[in-house]
């Protein structure tokens, strides 16, 4: 990657990338000693802020697929909204982001293989009664690719009531979510479900603040706990070892 630049400033102190890679071949998660700063934090929420974004509810919306809005802090319309992809990439220090030199060398290294930006994504939660379905607020794995390695960027304080994530150490590995939970499919997990196969005593909660970065291999069973107050706003990249099985997600953004 020699034309990359390192704009995230990571794997400066000795030993730092080896021991972000082996949490993530153990654990399949390491949340990063380095953040980025309450500067960069304040301007993509800002911009964020003023960007068009696609609906995510349970419920049925009064408006097209294809409407796009802007985010109503005071008043949401949905527990969840997505900015639109080419809005995102139209950010300069979101593109420095995706191709800083360390995310890419750490990606490859986990991967095995040159990594193939595959999803650019930035969306709010908002609280609601119940976890969403269609917000991914229950426990569930991805099957994005044949592997694949997620970065997310909390622009937002996480905590246990503004949406932490939480992950599942272990079961990104072959073997590691149990067979009587694959047989119910690619579904959503009541927690129930889960802690009957993994005691919460083994849940990792991501409880960070703004500027915090997360690596993830979300094979792995994971879920955001739905908000009981505030606003959570998260920027996601994927970096994936090939392009194999659906259409690329990029390939529908009109740039």
């Amino acid at each position: 990657f020699s034309d990359a630049r390192d704009f995230l400033n990571l794997w400066h102190e000795p030993g730092s990338m080896k021991g972000t890679l082996d949490q993530l071949d153990t654990d399949g998660y390491a949340i990063l000693d380095t953040k980025i700063s309450p500067e960069i934090v304040a301007e993509l929420a800002s911009y964020f802020a003023s960007a068009p974004c696609t609906l995510t509810s349970d419920q049925e919306l009064n408006m097209a697929p294809e409407d796009r809005v802007v985010v109503d802090m005071e008043k949401p319309l949905a527990v969840k909204y997505s900015v639109d992809t080419n809005a995102i990439l139209l950010n300069a220090t979101v593109r420095k982001m995706l191709l800083d030199r360390g995310l890419l060398q750490v990606a490859q290294q986990y991967l095995g293989s040159t990594p193939i930006v595959d999803i650019v994504t930035a969306w709010y939660s908002f609280p609601s009664a119940n976890p969403s379905h269609e917000a991914a607020q229950l426990f569930h794995f991805d099957l994005d690719r044949v592997r694949w390695l997620k970065a997310f960027f909390l622009l937002s304080d996480q905590t246990v009531e503004t949406g932490a994530h939480v992950y599942i150490p272990g079961t990104q590995r072959d073997g590691g979510i149990s067979p009587d939970l694959l047989s119910k499919g690619y579904a959503r997990l009541e927690d129930r479900e889960v802690a009957a196969h993994y005691p919460e005593s083994q849940w990792k909660t991501m409880v960070a603040p703004a500027g915090s970065i997360l690596l993830e291999d979300t094979r792995g069973l994971h879920k955001g706990i739905s908000l009981k107050r505030d606003h959570r706003l998260m920027l996601q990249f994927e970096y994936a070892q090939t392009l194999f099985g659906e259409e690329p997600f990029l390939a529908t953004v009109p740039l």
